[in-house]
């Protein structure tokens, strides 16, 4: 089973506005690899280089 951040538009992980952010979140909620992939981002804090941003496993990295 993949995250559904990996079958959605590539910015929807790295949602800049609130209402962006919220439904990234809400989508997180439902979803039933969030621990996965909350794991994954506790344990990769880079990916090719670049910090970690966006939603994911529920939680907001690198977005302020």
């Amino acid at each position: 089973m993949r995250p559904h951040a990996a079958t959605t538009t590539p910015n929807s992980g790295s949602a800049a506005k609130p209402y962006e952010q919220a439904a990234a979140l809400a989508i997180c909620r439902s979803c039933p690899v969030i621990g996965e992939c909350r794991r994954f981002a506790d344990e990769h804090n880079r990916i090719n280089g670049y910090q970690l941003q966006g939603i994911w496993g529920g939680r907001r990295y690198g977005v302020k």
